[in-house]
């Protein structure tokens, strides 16, 4: 089971990003490996090319690593203000890079439109430079949730997003259900899959 982050002080949760961040030690390692391109620091931002942001002392999002990539078109001030439209500040995060195409796999958590459907300016720019990075300037936004469970969320100040105001986007709701249910079954598999005494009728029996 892992710890109620909720109850942790600032350092406490400080200190233990940097525990778990530190088994990758370098983040630069895992993109240089993926092939990412980056600017060149004496050329003009590119929109193929990655720049490094500097997420020190988790400042920008605490449960990201301390090197971020974004597209090389989006400045500092872009950046910042995304994460303050997404839950938790987990702005767009770059997780996967494919060179021979361009196309890239982000990870983000639901924005904050709410009841009323605010917008950011800055979370859609960020998204067309992300689009931009590939040649077709789209991006396929997939939302783990149902639809009928983010539109209830919009109502907690989250939500998602309006495809109106994403002109190079397109969204798809996957349907699974609320994060407890799937931790409930993670758990079950975890019991099966340590619990050795289990028969079938058990494992029948752990569904129902």
């Amino acid at each position: 089971m892992h710890p109620d982050i909720n109850n942790f002080n600032a350092q406490a949760l400080l200190d233990l990003n940097r525990k778990c961040w530190g088994y990758f030690e370098d983040p630069l390692v895992e993109y240089e490996r993926q092939k990412c391109p980056f600017r060149d620091a004496n050329m003009p931002a590119q929109a193929d090319k990655f720049f490094i942001y500097n997420n020190k002392n988790f400042a920008l999002c605490r449960t990201y690593p301390t090197k971020l990539l974004f597209p090389s078109k989006a400045s500092a001030y872009l950046i910042e203000a995304t994460g303050k439209y997404r839950s938790s500040n987990r702005l767009e995060g770059f997780t996967y890079y494919d060179h021979k195409s361009g196309t890239s796999i982000w990870r983000c958590s639901q924005p904050k439109p709410g009841f009323f459907g605010t917008r950011s300016a800055e979370d859609e720019e960020l998204l067309r430079h992300i689009g931009n990075m590939c040649e077709s300037g789209r991006v396929v936004i997939y939302d783990a949730r149902g639809q009928l469970a983010a539109m209830g969320n919009k109502l907690k100040g989250g939500g998602y997003e309006n495809m109106d105001n994403y002109s190079n986007c397109t969204l798809k709701f996957a349907d699974i259900e609320n994060i407890h249910a799937v931790r409930d079954y993670a758990e079950k598999y975890t019991m099966i899959g340590y619990n050795t005494s289990f028969n079938q009728t058990n494992n029948t029996n752990q569904w129902s």
